[in-house]
């Protein structure tokens, strides 16, 4: 249940958590009263999850959430690259400050497919400390190495 709710949040783009998740606080954010709502649907489940679970095995931790919204990312980006084979690739890339006022970059592939079709896949947003150019290269260059996309097929950048 809690990778089915982290998968879904995630596609949809749904925000976890709230500014207030204390025992007395009447909406605990997104994750955790989808948590409880599974729970008042089924025994079972309502028998094992929140302050039911052993304290090491709840899952409701941010660091868990990230964990397997890495995994599920992980899984995606090598889909990814399983399309786009040996194909030559053009990159998108953008850097802005998060909410947080971190900067990040994501990263954008776009290709052309077995069929002729252009593909565009967003791949991965990536923190950086600084977005001059040369930062910006070295983390393009680490993000594809890492899944195994060639920078000489790289035939244009945005």
């Amino acid at each position: 249940m809690t990778i089915a709710t982290v998968k879904y949040f995630g596609k949809e783009g749904v925000p976890f958590r709230s500014h207030d998740e204390s025992l007395n606080s009447s909406s605990k954010g997104h994750f955790i009263e989808i948590i409880k709502s599974y729970a008042g649907l089924n025994e079972e489940i309502a028998k094992v999850v929140l302050e039911n679970a052993p304290k090491h095995a709840m899952y409701i931790a941010p660091s868990i959430q990230k964990e397997i919204l890495e995994i599920i990312a992980a899984k995606i980006r090598n889909k990814i690259r399983g399309e786009t084979g040996d194909a030559k690739l053009c990159i998108l890339v953008d850097e802005s400050l998060d909410v947080s006022h971190k900067e990040q970059m994501t990263i954008i592939i776009r290709f052309v497919d077995e069929g002729g079709f252009v593909q565009e896949r967003y791949f991965k947003i990536v923190s950086v400390k600084d977005t001059t150019s040369l930062n910006l290269k070295k983390h393009i260059c680490l993000v594809l190495s890492a899944n195994k996309l060639q920078v000489q097929n790289i035939r244009g950048q945005g």
